[in-house]
């Protein structure tokens, strides 16, 4: 799962860090990319954080859709029981921008999905966001490519979040965004959006 050493010395050393939590959010990727490169992969965990301070780090590996909402439903749990005002997921998967998704068919099948290293933040102190860095394989090694900053517009992985946080889940959500085997399609109306 990644060397935590950088995320300990976050937690104990730098405390709440100044700005907000894109700021938190931003600093936290680029650890991960750097923990990425240098080992290959990186494991799915949630960071909960309160008033911009570590409060917890969970494992979110799941296999089928309904481990996914079991650890969902988990995770709202914790941030109850923290207190958490924040939540950042950071994982790899598959994902792809579609105009017809319908849902019953797996992102990592289709031809137009990229493989990225994967943040989406929740906050009840800003609006969704998602930074994505497509990830290239090759005969020569391993490479990320340039972050992308975008807002989160469906985050329908938080939705249990939200309702912890006693926020109301917008329907749209899950009509526009669905996790299929691990991997997410984001509908995009007009076709589909560049990088």
């Amino acid at each position: 799962m990644g060397d935590f050493k950088h995320f300990c010395i976050f937690e104990k050393s730098l405390g709440p860090m100044a700005g907000n939590d894109e700021d938190v959010a931003e600093w936290l990727f680029g650890v991960a990319r750097d923990t990425f490169l240098r080992d290959g992969y990186h494991g799915s965990l949630a960071f909960l954080f309160k008033r911009q301070r570590l409060a917890g780090i969970f494992g979110m590996s799941t296999e089928s859709p309904s481990e996914k909402r079991l650890a969902q439903q988990n995770l709202a749990k914790q941030v109850t029981a923290i207190g958490a005002d924040a939540v950042i997921s950071i994982s790899e998967a598959w994902i792809a921008m579609t105009t017809n998704f319908t849902g019953k068919e797996s992102t990592s099948r289709m031809p137009n999905r990229i493989e990225a290293l994967i943040l989406m933040l929740a906050s009840q102190e800003c609006e969704p966001l998602m930074l994505t860095a497509p990830i290239h394989r090759d005969d020569s090694g391993l490479s990320l490519g340039d972050t992308i900053r975008q807002p989160l517009g469906a985050p329908i992985m938080f939705a249990a979040v939200y309702e912890a946080w006693g926020l109301k889940v917008p329907d749209q959500w899950s009509r526009d965004v669905k996790h299929v085997d691990g991997a997410i399609a984001v509908h995009v109306e007009g076709g589909i959006k560049p990088n």
